[in-house]
């Protein structure tokens, strides 16, 4: 199962998802969960995709819920457009979900390319359908990277290291002024 979180934003790519779950929905080893609320033209288009397409797309639901139906994925993929550090991405590696998407923002925060999912340029949907391809074709590569997401979310969110990198800032900043 393939997570498109957002699917229904403008902001988080929109206009990509229909494509990307057409091509992806083509292996007929990919069924899809698209969280929040979907805009009328995407689902409009989600009604001419294939009919042996399987598409989860609850709508707005309680926190919860989007995270118990997130945990049941196998891989998070993401056209964003725009991103700081995405609460979703880390949800995702936190639940040992492996994520591909662009290299836009602060996505390279979270993810590295090959060790917790695939950053792939901006704005080039091939290379992201070939990374998310290469990952659903391949089981075991897609194990070992699950492995490594939620030590790298761990990692990354650690209480003391980030108060650490904080108090350096501050103090740096301190002592230039």
């Amino acid at each position: 199962i393939v997570c498109i979180p957002s699917a229904g934003s403008q902001i988080k790519g929109d206009r990509y998802c229909y494509e990307l779950i057409r091509r992806l929905g083509k292996t007929g080893k990919a069924a899809f969960y698209l969280s929040g609320n979907l805009s009328p033209a995407l689902r409009y288009e989600l009604q001419h995709l294939a009919s042996d397409i399987k598409i989860h797309a609850p709508g707005e639901q309680p926190y919860i819920l989007n995270l118990a139906d997130t945990a049941a994925c196998d891989l998070t993929v993401s056209p964003t457009l725009a991103e700081n550090l995405s609460s979703s991405f880390i949800e995702s590696l936190a639940l040992g979900i492996p994520v591909v998407t662009f290299d836009v923002g602060g996505n390279k925060e979270l993810i590295r390319s090959g060790i917790n999912g695939w950053l792939v340029p901006y704005l080039d949907i091939e290379a992201l359908v070939t990374s998310s391809s290469f990952a659903l074709a391949k089981p075991s590569k897609l194990d070992e990277i699950k492995l490594n997401t939620k030590s790298s979310v761990q990692t990354l969110l650690d209480s003391e290291r980030v108060v650490n990198e904080y108090t350096s800032l501050f103090e740096s900043l301190e002592s230039a002024a």
